[in-house]
């Protein structure tokens, strides 16, 4: 007889048929129901063919708006959100969460409604104070922003993060001494602490160069003459953030602080409309580039500030303007197929490159055929290394040059195990096959507002 179970069988003889009754243990009933009950409360997660329980219930609003999420399907996200708060109206972090979310959409108003409802009830781990102030100064509300940051610090004088948000606000109002006065309370504290000193950096600078307006976002800062020039500056925000993050993820490189400033006229050569300045380690835009949101010219420049900072310089220069290219994707391109069968492995004229007379895409029919041929040229050799070896390959090569060599031919062997003859005979084959009758890019959407190059790791 086994112990978990007590069987009462009654066997009745009834036209042929035998009747079996099994009578469970009490004890089994216990355990099942426990089973039931955890399998219904449990958060489970899917990890490939694994599924893995912890204890923590999760109701069942999170599992549909995490779903929604994952997906991709952010309106269906805050509708499941809504929802959850509308059954729950006094659960503040589902109120949270929906702040969050609207917040990462850009709905800062939204955003700052919910938190308004719930910022009685901040504490250390939910400071609703310091969201509310986040969202006011990305709203461009500088002086709302300052009250709930400092309302912030008052349930948690320990945020140094806050000190540093106030700092920036400081320097967006024109007032860098004394965002310098509020970041050196963090440093008299914690000397190490890395976004203060960071910032101090910052600080300085914008004290020493006497900037009249100043607009923080993400790594940059950027500066600009007309106070009225304020929302261009928000606008085209965005495009630079985009080109950033990019660079970033393709060069796994990060630069703590970008500066951009913005002129009337770039007086650097010909007056290009972006330039890299890399003795004041300041990239350089003009106000009518930013007027009509042309954000090819900026991510071209940025590409150079990168490969500058990353290779210390050193980087053959066919291989930073092809990879400023790629970043860029100018539309003029689309209109040049290569229609020649000679093609050699080329460098660009080194005045080409320093006076960016080509940066104006919009006038590229201005430039000698000479220099746009070439351009193409580097742009392909550079298309042809990312599509056959990828960005990770390429960050090897960029490494060497940095490390202190200079030639292209001495450093493939080892990186890309080929001799460079060889890969010139592949070149020629990839860049005649593919673009002899047709142009490397297929760009269908307007010069001005073509969207950015989709990441990836293989290619371009």
């Amino acid at each position: 007889m086994n112990t978990f179970t007590e069987l009462a069988i009654s066997i009745r003889t009834s036209g042929g048929r035998v009747r079996r009754q099994v009578r469970p243990h009490p004890g089994v009933l216990s355990i099942a129901l426990g089973l039931v009950v955890l399998a219904c409360s449990a958060r489970a997660s899917y990890l490939k063919d694994k599924q893995v329980f912890w204890s923590r219930s999760q109701p069942l609003w999170e599992v549909s708006a995490r779903i929604e999420w994952d997906r991709r399907r952010i309106q269906r996200t805050v509708d499941a959100l809504k929802r959850a708060l509308h059954e729950r109206p006094s659960d503040y972090r589902l109120a949270v969460q929906l702040a969050d979310l609207y917040f990462k959409l850009r709905n800062y108003a939204e955003s700052t409604r919910l938190l308004k409802q719930y910022a009685h009830l901040s504490s250390p781990e939910d400071n609703m104070y310091g969201r509310l102030g986040l969202n006011y100064d990305l709203a461009h509300e500088y002086r709302k922003a300052l009250g709930y940051y400092y309302k912030a610090l008052q349930v948690d004088r320990q945020r140094f993060d806050i000190y540093v948000r106030i700092a920036q606000v400081r320097i967006k109002q024109g007032l860098p001494v004394d965002a310098a006065r509020v970041l050196k309370k963090v440093l008299d504290v914690d000397p190490d602490y890395t976004p203060a000193v960071e910032e101090m950096k910052v600080v300085r600078r914008v004290i020493r160069s006497n900037a009249a307006n100043v607009y923080r976002g993400a790594n940059m800062v950027i500066t600009y003459d007309d106070f009225h020039q304020l929302n261009e500056v928000d606008t085209f925000f965005p495009f630079m953030e985009a080109h950033a993050s990019l660079l970033e993820e393709r060069l796994k490189y990060h630069i703590p602080t970008i500066w951009i400033k913005i002129v009337p006229r770039v007086e650097h050569h010909q007056g290009p409309p972006a330039y890299y300045d890399d003795m004041q380690d300041t990239l350089l835009i003009s106000e009518e580039a930013v007027h009509v949101q042309d954000h090819m010219v900026f991510g071209h420049e940025l590409t150079w500030l990168y490969l500058t900072r990353i290779t210390r310089g050193n980087a053959p220069r066919w291989l930073a303007e092809g990879l400023a290219l790629v970043q860029a994707r100018p539309p003029y391109l689309e209109a040049i197929p290569v229609r020649t069968t000679e093609l050699e492995w080329i460098d660009l004229d080194r005045r080409l490159v320093a006076e960016k007379r080509f940066l104006d895409f919009g006038m590229i029919h201005m430039v000698d055929q000479d220099a746009q041929a070439a351009l193409q040229r580097v742009y392909l050799q550079t298309r042809y290394l990312l599509e056959q070896y990828g960005w990770p390959k390429m960050r090897e090569l960029l490494g060497a040059f940095r490390d202190g060599d200079t030639q292209f031919t001495k450093v493939i062997p080892d990186i890309l195990h080929i001799k460079f003859q060889e890969l010139v005979k592949r070149w020629n084959v990839y860049s005649l096959t593919h673009y002899y009758f047709r142009a490397p890019l297929q760009l269908k959407l307007n010069a001005r507002t073509s969207a950015l190059p989709e990441s990836s790791e293989g290619g371009t």
